[in-house]
Formats: C-alpha cells, sequence, structure tokens
C-alpha cells in the first residue's frame, strides 16, 4: 500500500540580482511520502509557457504526473512556479533574463539544503524541461556546488532556422490573448495562440486529446524577448568548448522524444539515432560530465503529457536511483505554509 503524500506549499523569498535585495519569492510544493521526508529532493522547474501543473497536472489518475511517481520512488519534489508565471512573483520582464532565474534557483537551491522549508536536504537533483533545462545548465554552470545531478528534459544544442521561426509564428503578446488581457501583465509577456502548443509540442501518435485541452487551458506566459538571445547564444555557441554547458561536470541524464519538432527532424541530427544524439550532445557537455542520453519513441516535445509519459518517467527515476538513492532524512522540522 503506497503512504500518502505529504504537500506543502512555500513561498520562497529570492533575489535576481547579486548583490541584491530578496524582493521577490518563487512558489513551490514539497511533496514527499512517509513519516518523515528522504535526503534527497528533485527540483522540478517547468518549461516556457507552462508553470508546475507541468509536473503534477490536475487529472483524476496519476498517468502524466512525474511528482506521483517521484514520491511513490522514494524522492522528495520541489515542484515550482518559476518567476513570472503561476503563483510566483512576475516582475517586469526585462529583468528576468536566464542569468536573473539563475541567482533565484540559487536561492531556492540554498532553502531546500539549509532547513529553511523544514528539512535539510543532503542533495538535489535538478529536473527541467526545455526553458526549465537550460535553466538547470546555468545553475550548474554558475553555482556547481548547488545540484548533485541534472536532469535535462526537453532541449538540444541546436536548432534548424525553420523550427525557430515555426516556434516565434506560434507566439505572440501575452496581453493580446483573451485569457491574459485583462490580467494587468506588464508589456513584454508573451504567450502560445490558442492550438499552438498543441501544433509544436504533441506528436499525434503520442497525444492524448484530454491532456491537448488541458494544455490549452492551462497556457502560462514567458518573457520570450529577454530570455531567446540568451538562450541561443547557450544553445549555440562558437565551438563546444567556449559554450556554457561546457562547465557543467555532473551527471546528466539526456531525454528527448523522437519526434520533437522543436529539436528533431531537421538535416542537422537524426533524433532516430540515440548515438548520433549522445555523441553530438557530449561534445557540449564538461570534460568530467557523465551523460545518458535516451529517446522517447514516438513523442514530441511534451514529454510530460504525451501518452508515452509513465514509461518516460519510470526509466528518468530508474537512472536518478542509481545516481542518488533516496534514504530518509534524520532531520525534521515542519513548518507551515509561506514560512
Amino acid at each position: 500500500m503506497t503512504s500518502p503524500q505529504h504537500r506543502t506549499q512555500y513561498t520562497v523569498p529570492v533575489r535576481i540580482a547579486d548583490p541584491g535585495p530578496y524582493d521577490q519569492h518563487v512558489w513551490g510544493e514539497l511533496c514527499y511520502r512517509g513519516s518523515t521526508p528522504p535526503d534527497t529532493v528533485l527540483l522540478l522547474v517547468h518549461g516556457s509557457s507552462y508553470n508546475h501543473l507541468y509536473w503534477d497536472p490536475p487529472v483524476q489518475n496519476s498517468r502524466y504526473s512525474f511528482v506521483h511517481e517521484a514520491t511513490r520512488a522514494g524522492f522528495a519534489t520541489f515542484n515550482v512556479d518559476a518567476l513570472g508565471t503561476g503563483n510566483s512573483s512576475v516582475p517586469p520582464p526585462s529583468l528576468l533574463t536566464v542569468e536573473a532565474e539563475a541567482i533565484a534557483f540559487h536561492d531556492v537551491v540554498t532553502a531546500l539544503r539549509s532547513g529553511a522549508l523544514g528539512t535539510s536536504f543532503r542533495r538535489v537533483v535538478w529536473v527541467g524541461h526545455s526553458l526549465g533545462s537550460t535553466d538547470g545548465i546555468t545553475v550548474a554552470a554558475h553555482y556547481p556546488d548547488d545540484i548533485d545531478a541534472l536532469i535535462v528534459t526537453g532541449l538540444l544544442h541546436g536548432q534548424s532556422a525553420e523550427q525557430g521561426a515555426a516556434l516565434a509564428a506560434e507566439v505572440y503578446p501575452a496581453n493580446e490573448d483573451p485569457k491574459f488581457a485583462e490580467s494587468g501583465l506588464y508589456s513584454g509577456y508573451d504567450t502560445f495562440r490558442p492550438g499552438g502548443r498543441a501544433r509544436l509540442f504533441y506528436n499525434p501518435a503520442t497525444a492524448d486529446p484530454a491532456m491537448l485541452r488541458l494544455d490549452e487551458e492551462t497556457r502560462d506566459v514567458v518573457a520570450f524577448g529577454v530570455k531567446l538571445p540568451e538562450v541561443g547564444a547557450l544553445l549555440f555557441p562558437p565551438r563546444p568548448e567556449e559554450g556554457l554547458t561546457y562547465r557543467v561536470n555532473l551527471p546528466v541524464l539526456l531525454v528527448l522524444g523522437q519526434r520533437d519538432a522543436m529539436f528533431c527532424g531537421a538535416d542537422w541530427l537524426d533524433c532516430d539515432s540515440q548515438t548520433a544524439v549522445h555523441d553530438y550532445e557530449a561534445a557540449y557537455y564538461g570534460p568530467d560530465a557523465s551523460l545518458t542520453t535516451m529517446l522517447v519513441p514516438g513523442t514530441g516535445h511534451c514529454l510530460a503529457w504525451s501518452t508515452t509519459a509513465p514509461s518516460t518517467h519510470a526509466a528518468m527515476l530508474a537512472w536518478t536511483g542509481g545516481v542518488v538513492r533516496p534514504q530518509s532524512s534524520p532531520v525534521h522540522h515542519p513548518k507551515r505554509s509561506g514560512e
């Protein structure tokens, strides 16, 4: 019998400049099973225009919830809304550079390790999707002692011009979208056009109509205009060893859908070959990084909400357990939500 989940919501004070004031906050939900939390927490960071629901969607069954499966496997999860989305602070988008978010996430990791969220976690594993993967790479590069392992999903170091143009065509200002027109958002936040994520992020063969509807209903926003130049520099360095990713020297799992329209299907890389993808990506990581590559058959960019999610999540957790096996934590200081 599976133990019930313990769920506690927190707002973590963070900075977006170093030095700088703790005048922003990142919202997150800490989950684990059992009477005491484990010593390892998975920090879950969603992709652009998503929020924490990406890793824990509000569906009746647990088929698509990575949080459900990770806690069943004995890990704790801290599932966050990135700055500018969901329940977290929404600063002017001009401030939300990738490096600013790395500073904020460094403060989140510090809170997880220090006991500020009730438990001093000994090990932190970053689990990112798409833009959340670039955040993880940036944190690992700038703060090498922050995380113990990194899971990169939905991201490769490269993209064809046609793929970039297809993405740009589906994005427009959030204040032009009926969903956000009355929200009071700063100008500079973007979202996807209605149906845009379904067109770009899913392969019809593994798309669940119910999840496509949920995807549309839960669209969030992103400051693309600020982030894209930095993301481009990360994905397209002049040479692999000159890129930010080359400063990542820790265990890395790369997970990619073989039909990811954002990165696959172009002439520059054959996503049908796991060896080709692995060899291509390995050149971008540091000499002491240990890269494992997993391709998910028949699956698009949105891995967590495709019908292949259960097997994808199981493989991710099996790898994580092989790198950092969770154990019960001896230190636990319960705190109320928001403390």
